[in-house]
């Protein structure tokens, strides 16, 4: 998209279809079949493993991708925000704690076909610092809750696949 319409889009919400040129309000007024206009390339986001004692950190996910799995704190990684410091944002932003002693566990990657989803999730572990979760964004998850490892194995069929791909790495399934 050339300055102009690029300027144009930020005026008067005109978008240019990168497949066929057209402009228009919506994709959906454009010349190109449906399945164009998914997303073209795979999200970077986080996930941290808070550990206190023998317990980690999860809720239930309430956003569609994974929805009612249960899963960690995390969330997208902003445009030039680095990845560390994107986790500890997520922790604080979703359960009021802070990270210690965070370092960096791996990733996964995930495809969902169905939702037209790709995802590298880039894993973190940190020490628990002190004090209890909050549920600070009750429209993305349950509450937070403290799950034994050794229960881990026993809720497979509950938990959010990468979470199940990265618990097993560590040994815990």
């Amino acid at each position: 998209m050339n300055i102009w319409r690029k300027i144009a889009h930020c005026i008067t919400g005109v978008e240019e279809c990168q497949r066929c040129n057209t402009l228009s309000f919506a994709w959906s007024e454009c010349n190109c079949p449906p399945l164009f206009h998914t997303e073209t390339g795979p999200k970077v986001g986080t996930s941290v493993i808070i550990v206190k004692n023998d317990t980690i950190l999860l809720a239930k996910r309430l956003k569609p991708y994974g929805y009612g799995q249960m899963a960690l704190p995390g969330g997208h990684v902003e445009f030039f925000e680095h990845s560390r410091e994107a986790a500890k944002r997520e922790v604080l932003e979703e359960t009021g704690l802070k990270t210690a002693n965070l370092r960096m566990m791996g990733f996964t990657e995930d495809f969902d076909s169905a939702m037209q989803k790709h995802y590298i999730t880039i894993f973190y572990m940190s020490d628990w610092v002190g004090g209890e979760p909050a549920n600070t964004e009750p429209d993305k998850s349950g509450p937070w809750q403290w799950v034994k490892m050794s229960d881990l194995k026993g809720m497979r069929s509950q938990l959010w696949p990468p979470c199940i791909e990265k618990f097993t790495g560590l040994g815990w399934m």
